[in-house]
């Protein structure tokens, strides 16, 4: 009776702090910019995301990335992307994109994970890559991120973990799965 009982408050517990303030979970969409033609994203954030533009220098030429981000309970949830007319340079911007932020994480070990994101068109495998490497301030950092090249753009989906901030596996999940395009 007595394990039953901590059983049944042990579910009670998880459930009250897979919803807890800290990861209040809502639909963000990340639209192209200026309205072209290229498509929308949507996402799965657990918190009330900023937004950003700004333009980053690739290969080629500059490109204006947006961006929405937030963190919730000391962990960093991002998406970006870049509208790329080119079909020729989203592949090598993508590159670009990857070996950018490996080295600004300064990434040691990397391991892929098989990811499909979903689509309306139907599910586009992809990889989702987790990275062990350092925040700016020398911090361990865990990298979860996956970019994709669909339509007229190039986007990025991240999570930055510091070091002594676990995340557990269902938030890494809810995030990743809650990317769609419409």
């Amino acid at each position: 009776m007595h394990r039953h009982f901590l059983a049944i408050l042990f579910v009670a517990f998880a459930g009250l702090t897979a919803c807890s303030p800290g990861f209040n979970w809502r639909d963000v969409p990340l639209p192209p910019a200026n309205g072209s033609g290229s498509p929308m994203l949507m996402a799965l954030l657990p918190c009330k995301p900023d937004r950003a533009s700004r333009s980053i220098s690739f290969e080629g030429g500059a490109l204006d990335v947006q961006m929405a981000g937030c963190t919730a309970q000391g962990v960093t949830f991002t998406l970006a992307r870049a509208d790329v007319a080119d079909p020729a340079r989203r592949s090598l911007i993508m590159q670009q994109w990857q070996a950018s932020t490996r080295a600004q994480v300064q990434a040691g070990s990397v391991s892929e994970i098989p990811f499909a994101l979903r689509s309306s068109s139907g599910p586009l495998p992809l990889a989702r890559m987790r990275m062990a490497g350092h925040a700016a301030d020398g911090g361990a950092l865990i990298v979860n991120v996956v970019w994709f090249a669909h339509g007229g753009a190039v986007f990025q989906a991240a999570i930055y973990e510091p070091a002594g901030t676990p995340l557990a596996p269902d938030a890494v999940q809810s995030f990743f799965s809650g990317l769609y395009l419409p």
